[in-house]
């Protein structure tokens, strides 16, 4: 079904930073306005228990490890009884006592040989990667820092919240792991990392597309994703090529014609399975050279939110023919209903998974998890 898209003011077709959806505007830390760049997520953990509510946040302040250890428990669930701990510098009477107990008997954070938590001592970036990796599930990255060296304490972690895009890094390809994290950061970082764990995938950044520039190609986008597909495109220039050769190799060409595909082909998300459809060469080509124009600054791993701009109803000759069916995956012998003996039931990420099923699980198996069903569709890590 063709639908309208919601027509925006905004005249300038731009790039930019993506808010978390609030439900309600209202201000309650003095120092964190409703206009605020990160009150969406301070807002988020303060609805979630995360934090507690009081007069200010202190978003500048740079985050304490007892504050870390507070937060990332809360967030995960951990038991915060007030009881005796480990350090001689966390006694049962401090009110965080068990949330810092709890955190450590869960492998998130450590102590020192000295028997000390310090629980005043400043978190850095680095830290903060760390501590994330080990609370949540997050997915194993290959986006590597040019300041996170192979050897560095935070290198598998930098590149896990690279990968679950809680944390891109700098443009000038740096992490700054030594630089230390205030408030208002830890806040955005937990804030993704829950959503992450709960299934919900983050964004970066925006990219509106003109509907009426590229009528076709828009008209494609839309039809894709009112089809099940998904509205984000997570950069991956270099599985370019082959996810192209997987996504189109069912349909023939046509004269005048260029074999679209949704998720493109640039994007992480396509490839076998995206969906194709036939738009005029001059619309398709100069959609994709706009949209490579749009993105050519942002590197690998950046997760966009595609956004149609316009009104695509009332191009019915432009309209391109509508995308493929979605494949559904078919057991195989090494595939999704059979359970391989000696298998794992529980992936950390798709790539893992797809060592033992290929083309993922269906939602009676018992490796399924919510987490890596992208479009809930009831399959999990398809291609």
């Amino acid at each position: 079904m063709k639908k309208i898209f919601s027509l925006l003011l905004a005249l300038l077709l731009t790039i930019s930073i993506v808010p978390v959806q609030q439900t309600q505007a209202q201000q309650v830390f003095s120092d964190v306005p409703t206009s605020y760049i990160y009150y969406d997520e301070i807002m988020y953990l303060l609805e979630n228990d995360v934090i507690d509510e009081s007069s200010t946040y202190g978003v500048t302040d740079i985050v304490t490890r007892e504050e870390v250890a507070v937060m990332v428990s809360k967030a995960v669930g951990l038991d915060g009884t007030p009881r005796t701990t480990k350090f001689s510098d966390v006694p049962a009477s401090n009110p965080n006592s068990g949330y810092i107990q709890s955190a450590v008997e869960a492998g998130i954070i450590n102590g020192y040989p000295d028997s000390t938590f310090k629980p005043n001592a400043k978190v850095t970036r680095g830290h903060m990667a760390a501590f994330i990796a080990r609370a949540f599930d997050l997915p194993s990255g290959n986006k590597t820092f040019k300041d996170v060296p192979e050897w560095h304490t935070a290198y598998d972690a930098v590149k896990e919240l690279a990968a679950a895009n809680i944390a891109t890094g700098y443009e000038d390809g740096t992490f700054k792991p030594q630089n230390n994290l205030s408030r208002a950061h830890i806040s955005v970082f937990l804030t993704r990392a829950i959503k992450y764990e709960n299934g919900i995938v983050a964004y970066d950044v925006v990219l509106e597309f003109p509907a009426e520039r590229y009528p076709q190609t828009a008209a494609h986008i839309a039809n894709a994703i009112e089809n099940g597909w998904s509205n984000i495109c997570t950069i991956d220039r270099e599985g370019a090529d082959e996810n192209r050769k997987a996504a189109i190799s069912y349909m023939p060409t046509r004269d005048g014609y260029d074999r679209d595909e949704w998720p493109m082909a640039m994007c992480e998300e396509g490839g076998a399975g995206a969906g194709v459809a036939y738009v005029e060469s001059s619309d398709n080509r100069g959609a994709g050279a706009w949209i490579g124009n749009q993105l050519e600054d942002y590197p690998n791993g950046t997760a966009v939110l595609f956004k149609i701009v316009g009104n695509v109803e009332d191009q019915p000759s432009q309209t391109p023919t509508p995308v493929q069916p979605k494949p559904t995956p078919q057991p195989t012998e090494n595939n999704n209903s059979d359970v391989i003996p000696g298998a794992p039931t529980s992936f950390k990420n798709c790539t893992e998974m797809r060592e033992y099923y290929p083309n993922g699980v269906s939602e009676d198996h018992p490796a399924y998890a919510s987490k890596h069903d992208r479009v809930k569709d009831g399959w999990a890590c398809e291609r």
